[in-house]
C-alpha cells in the first residue's frame, strides 16, 4: 500500500484585510472574523496532485492513503471537503503561541508527528510557501530531520507503476526526477490543480468523519516577534483607449510591449 502525506494550511484571505488591520496579525486573539479562510494556494495543488495520484494507483488495482496535516486551532469545514474528496485521514495539530513566527518550531511539530506513524510514508508533498510570511523553510526543514531528500519548485508530479515522476522549473532550466524512495516535494506553480469540488453524495457519505486532533510538546526553538507588519500594496495605472481601429489598437498594443522589454 502507499501511503502519502501531505501538509496545508488555511490562511485568511488577505484582499479582505483592512489596511489599519495588519498588525493584528501579531496578537494570538486578533479580532479579524471578518476574514474569511482560505487553503494556502500551493498547499492547494499539493492536495489535488495526491488525489490525483491515489487516483492512478485506483486504476492499477493498488491501494493508497493520503494523509492531510494542518496546524490549526479549530476544525473548518474545509476538512469535511478533504475527507469527501478522498483523504482517509486529516490530522490537525494543536499551534503553540507564536509559532507563526518560528519554521523550526511548526517542522518539529511535524516531524513529532511523522516519526509517531510505525508504517511511515513514501512521499511528503508541501506547498513551495504559505503566506502571510513564505518563508519557505518548514519543508526544508522536515527534509533534514528526515534525512531524505527535498525537491523544490517541482511543476508537475504524475505517478507510474513504480516510481513518481518530478518536473521541477530552476532559474534557467527544467530538471525531471523519478522518485523510487521517500522524498519532501516542494509543489509550485502547477497549472490547472486546483482542488476537486465533491459531490453532495460523497460529501453525506463522509458526514460523520472527524479531523484526529493532537498535541505534541516539542522542545522550544528560537523565533522572532516582528513589531509592526504592513502589506506592500501594488496598484495599477490603466490607459484607455477609444474608438480605435483594429489596426491602431495593435499598433497600441505593440508599443505598450516594447516599453515593458525595455524596462
Amino acid at each position: 500500500m502507499k501511503r502519502i502525506f501531505v501538509s496545508f494550511k488555511m490562511v485568511n484571505d488577505y484582499e479582505q484585510v483592512l489596511p489599519e488591520d495588519w498588525d493584528a496579525f501579531l496578537q494570538e486573539d486578533a479580532a479579524l472574523d471578518y476574514v474569511r479562510q482560505i487553503v494556502n494556494c500551493f498547499d492547494e495543488s499539493a492536495l489535488e496532485l495526491a488525489l490525483r495520484i491515489k487516483d492512478y494507483y485506483s486504476q492499477i488495482g493498488e491501494e493508497t492513503e493520503l494523509t492531510a496535516l494542518t496546524i490549526a486551532n479549530d476544525s473548518p469545514s474545509f476538512f469535511k471537503t478533504l475527507f469527501a474528496t478522498g483523504y482517509d485521514r486529516v490530522i490537525r495539530l494543536t499551534p503553540s503561541p507564536g509559532e507563526n513566527f518560528s519554521p523550526l518550531s511548526i517542522a518539529d511539530k511535524i516531524l513529532s508527528f511523522i516519526r509517531e506513524e510505525q508504517a511511515g510514508f513514501d512521499a511528503f508533498l508541501f506547498g513551495q510557501q504559505a503566506a502571510p510570511f513564505d518563508s519557505g523553510q518548514v519543508p526544508y526543514f522536515v527534509a533534514q530531520g528526515l534525512g531524505i531528500p527535498a525537491i523544490s519548485n517541482i511543476i508537475s508530479l504524475k505517478a507510474e507503476t513504480d516510481s513518481l515522476v518530478a518536473v521541477s522549473q530552476k532559474s534557467d532550466h527544467i530538471l525531471t526526477y523519478r522518485i523510487s524512495s521517500p522524498a519532501v516535494c516542494l509543489i509550485g506553480n502547477c497549472k490547472r490543480t486546483y482542488l476537486r469540488v465533491p459531490t453532495l453524495r460523497e460529501k453525506l457519505a463522509v458526514s460523520k468523519k472527524e479531523a484526529l486532533c493532537h498535541t505534541f510538546s516539542v522542545e522550544e526553538q528560537p523565533s522572532y516577534q516582528p513589531e509592526h507588519l504592513v502589506r506592500n500594496m501594488s496598484e495599477r495605472s490603466p490607459v484607455l483607449y477609444h474608438n480605435l481601429e483594429p489596426q491602431e489598437a495593435a499598433d497600441q498594443i505593440l508599443n505598450i510591449l516594447k516599453e515593458e522589454v525595455s524596462r
